[in-house]
């Protein structure tokens, strides 16, 4: 998520990206690659608490979370938590719940990001009521 004046420094600073990543995406001017990453880490925060809440749930009610996990990965649920961070431990080989955590994304990292992610919306008088919820659920 590149932020440039032009599509020829987007070109020159690929070169150097090339070795912390795969896919680039020219998001505008200056700056505006780091709209993107508030953006998508707005949206991981809600959905990592939307996806524990369904599998506790389902866990709760006495579905195997291997075979809830399986069922979402292929559903309308599915999402990055689900596929690659499963939340619950022993679901997905080298998980961060699998290996007690270690290694994985810190919660206030990603409370600093939503609370990043508020202050732009208040910036532009955006109301962002689920960051606001989980803010609080982070915090």
């Amino acid at each position: 998520m590149v932020g440039s004046s032009s599509d020829a420094e987007f070109e020159k600073a690929k070169i150097v990206l090339n070795g912390m990543g795969k896919k680039f995406y020219n998001c505008g001017g200056p700056g505006m690659g780091e709209v993107a990453k508030l953006s998508n880490n707005l949206t991981l925060g809600i959905n990592m608490i939307a996806s524990c809440e369904g599998l506790i749930l389902g866990q709760k009610l006495g579905i195997d979370p291997k075979v809830l996990t399986e069922i979402l990965s292929v559903s309308t649920a599915n999402n990055w938590c689900i596929d690659c961070q499963n939340p619950v431990p022993g679901v997905l080989p080298g998980a961060p719940s699998t290996n007690e955590y270690k290694g994985g994304f810190m919660g206030q990292l990603i409370r600093k990001d939503l609370a990043l992610a508020l202050e732009c919306a208040d910036s532009v008088d955006a109301k962002l009521r689920f960051a606001t919820k989980a803010v609080e659920y982070y915090s």
